[in-house]
């Protein structure tokens, strides 16, 4: 099942959030430079995942938007 968009982005957060920590450390151990490059790695998967999220959930709101304006809606004649 495909995630939220928070939930995304809440999981960004957390891997940013890792990363800058990661990053800051002066002589990181072994584990800590494998940790970091998986960490970039999984980013490099899951920002693209968000991105297409909010982009989806954008058009949609753009679609349903322009249904509720009456000039998009197109009218029948029903007749008698």
């Amino acid at each position: 099942m495909p995630k939220s968009i928070q939930e995304s982005a809440d999981e960004l957060d957390a891997l940013r959030s890792e990363i800058a920590e990661l990053d800051s450390v002066t002589e990181p151990t072994e584990e800590q430079s494998a940790r970091f490059a998986a960490a970039l790695d999984e980013w490099d998967v899951l920002k693209p995942a968000h991105d297409a999220l909010v982009a989806r959930a954008e058009k949609v709101a753009a679609i349903r938007s322009a249904a509720l304006d009456p000039a998009n809606i197109e009218r029948t004649d029903r007749g008698p």
